[in-house]
């Protein structure tokens, strides 16, 4: 039964639309189709392919049948489906008649070809219906060459769009394959959309075997037409982020039979593998990432201007692994220490729109400390096809960006031992008094340097007693400030943050805290805590 998909528009636009009306032999030009030379005459003549619909033009576009040839046995059924699209705005509410048209050529010269079947279905167009689909079928009696061709009209006397003449050939007698082989893409981008699609034949032999072929695809690939010689492909988009360095997309399998006889053929869907950085064995200041497969892209569209932007997602830790957050899409650009993250251009390629990336950037940066918390983050490329007023977008799978970088070390040396000698004068009188030997603290950063100042360090220092007691506070000096360090009190920050090895001298003081004591000896223990201050994500942009 006929099918019609609808899509609903602002009435203000509709009202205008109304006024448009019936456009017959809207922006047709002659396609060329394969017909045998030794026809000398068409009873009636066939009509010169129009242009495929779209939004733009009216017309009929695959999985209508444009393949040269078919082949099938006297008796047979011929099932063949036919799309027609409307563009938008134009004959609101008009009646929509498809007509399909089968010529018989004559076995013998001039070799005239005989309109021999009509079959027609109507559509009710309403307001906002734009695309119209069903299939027809046709039982040729006797063996010999035909052909058939679809038209459109608002009845069946007048013909304003025609598909693609089709040649048939019919045998006396069933002839099975033996064989069968798929030619198609490698690599398909899903399109936010569903037209141009992506072609594939079959390859049968013998060339005249007369069995029918079926086409089907695994889950992430749509075949239509499922009968015929060719067919064509519209691969859905993959969900899941693809973590694999070495495989361009997600696979899917194109499958064709004839009975026993079987075909297959491997699309990867979505043409973008992973990108699998360790800094501490690639030194390189830039890092390069491309896409698979946009020459046959590029094929399906060669006249096209192509538009293209990089984006950056990120993950969300789960049991089953990180997980796609759909709302944190983020436009890459220069300032995030990319190259060539956007632009336009005429001849699309793999290297055209590659995404580089500098070692020292933000992109990299928020990359390593995404990887370091188990949610790495994820790269996708979209792009934008203006062909003849007419706009296609597709875009890749979704990849997965994980860098890994050695953190390197942070190491303290600070003095084993401070002593301090004072009278009971000075002890009474709480006078300040400096250890005997201080030495120098110093702080060894052997982390990347790329990254210093991204994660700074800062040392504090906490005072330990034993049950005996400790009567004195300590005044440490370092790196330009002095704290005091109570006994058993709080760690105080004894050097702000800051990046990179230092080494800074150290002036500590003893205060008595005027107590009585029964002891001319006492001990306590310093704690130095060396810590880095880790940005969050949040705040990278």
């Amino acid at each position: 039964m006929p099918r019609t998909d609808r899509r609903v528009y602002l009435v203000i636009v509709a009202l205008i639309g109304c006024l448009l009306g019936w456009a017959p032999h809207h922006r047709t030009h002659a396609i060329t189709t394969p017909i045998l030379p030794q026809v000398s005459r068409w009873a009636p003549a066939y009509i010169a392919p129009t242009a495929p619909g779209s939004d733009f033009v009216n017309g009929f576009r695959a999985p209508t049948p444009n393949q040269p040839g078919l082949s099938l046995k006297a008796g047979g059924t011929l099932i063949v489906p036919y799309l027609y699209q409307r563009a938008v705005l134009n004959d609101l509410w008009a009646k929509l008649v498809i007509t399909l048209h089968v010529w018989q050529v004559s076995d013998t010269a001039p070799y005239v070809a005989t309109r021999v079947h009509t079959q027609s279905e109507t559509h009710t167009a309403a307001a906002f219906t734009y695309k119209f689909d069903g299939r027809m079928e046709y039982v040729p009696p006797t063996p010999g060459v035909y052909f058939f061709q679809f038209t459109a009209g608002r009845d069946t006397k007048t013909t304003s769009y025609a598909s693609n003449m089709v040649q048939l050939e019919v045998t006396p007698t069933l002839i099975p394959p033996t064989k069968l082989t798929i030619t198609g893409p490698t690599t398909v981008l899903p399109a936010l959309g569903d037209d141009p699609w992506w072609p594939a034949t079959a390859t049968v032999w013998p060339s005249n075997a007369t069995a029918p072929l079926t086409w089907s695809g695994s889950a992430g690939l749509r075949v239509a037409p499922i009968h015929g010689g060719s067919t064509a492909l519209t691969p859905l988009m993959p969900q899941a982020i693809n973590w694999a360095p070495t495989r361009a997309g997600f696979p899917e399998t194109l499958r064709v039979t004839s009975g026993p006889i079987e075909a297959t053929h491997t699309v990867l869907v979505g043409g973008l593998t992973a990108l699998d950085l360790d800094l501490d064995q690639h030194q390189a200041r830039t890092f390069t990432h491309a896409p698979n497969g946009l020459v046959s892209l590029a094929n399906l569209l060669p006249d096209a201007t192509w538009h293209y932007q990089w984006f950056r997602y990120s993950t969300t830790a789960a049991d089953h692994g990180p997980q796609l957050d759909p709302d944190s899409d983020t436009a890459l650009t220069p300032a995030l220490g990319v190259t060539n993250a956007s632009g336009q251009t005429n001849t699309l390629s793999d290297d055209a729109v590659a995404l580089t990336l500098n070692r020292t950037g933000a992109a990299m940066r928020h990359a390593r400390l995404a990887q370091r918390a188990g949610t790495p983050d994820v790269l996708q490329l979209v792009l934008t096809a203006t062909q003849a007023g007419h706009v296609y977008t597709y875009s890749t799978n979704y990849a997965g960006l994980s860098v890994h970088h050695g953190p390197g070390h942070l190491t303290l040396h600070a003095p084993t031992h401070l002593r301090w000698q004072m009278d009971w004068a000075t002890f009474y009188d709480a006078r300040a008094v400096p250890a005997l030997k201080a030495g120098p603290v110093a702080i060894r950063d052997t982390r990347p340097p790329e990254f210093e100042g991204a994660e700074p360090w800062q040392l504090s220092a906490q005072l330990h007693t034993g049950r005996a007691g400790f009567p004195f506070v300590l005044a440490f000096t370092l790196d330009e400030q002095t704290v005091r360090l109570l006994p058993n009190g709080p760690s105080q920050l004894v050097a702000a943050s800051r990046t990179g090895s230092a080494t800074l001298p150290l002036i500590a003081t003893a205060t008595a805290l005027r107590q009585a004591v029964d002891r001319t000896h006492f001990s306590a223990t310093v704690d130095w805590t060396l810590t880095t201050a880790i940005p969050t994500l949040d705040a990278l942009p």
